[in-house]
């Protein structure tokens, strides 16, 4: 899609613990319109300059939760998604890539957090399918959605094309 907004470029991880439970962080968002909201989303963040979308999710997943892998570990990309939405009081055009990674276990280490992220971020835990199906919290990308693509991760394998997620 063409726009005219600034493309903010981001990578995703999906990191599954042996439990099948995904990762997610948890923030207090202000609205444009000044109210807050309670939000869940994945690991990752915006791509540097020149950074592929695997470089910037590696790179996002090392300084978010301590795991360092190289951008070729997280394999391809699983989902895609795109859309506009204020980001610290600047409409923007986020484009995201996706990339799905099993571990045994890990104990997140958050130290390597920005400023802002510390800011932000207030807690994060492991969040099972069932958890996904049952959730009225607001998560990014949609519970339904998430839970869809990690069941089929999961069991199946992988889908032959990066499911798109809505916005």
């Amino acid at each position: 899609m063409t726009t005219d907004l600034p493309e903010r470029r981001s990578g995703k991880v999906l990191l599954v613990d042996d439990e099948r439970r995904v990762l997610l962080f948890r923030a207090d968002e202000v609205l444009p319109e000044g109210s807050q909201r309670t939000i869940w989303f994945l690991t990752g963040g915006g791509a540097e300059a020149g950074e592929s979308f695997a470089e910037c999710a590696a790179r996002e997943l090392y300084e978010e939760t301590g795991l360092r892998v190289a951008p070729e570990e997280l394999g391809p990309v699983v989902a895609v998604r795109q859309g506009s939405f204020s980001f610290l009081g600047t409409e923007i055009w986020s484009n995201e890539a996706y990339f799905f990674l099993p571990v045994s276990s890990w104990n997140v280490d958050v130290s390597g957090f920005t400023e802002l992220e510390r800011e932000l971020v207030t807690t994060h835990r492991w969040w099972s399918v069932q958890e996904l199906r049952e959730t009225d919290a607001v998560v990014f990308p949609s519970p339904p959605e998430l839970a869809t693509l990690l069941e089929q991760m999961l069991n199946p394998g992988q889908p032959p094309v990066p499911v798109e997620f809505s916005w």
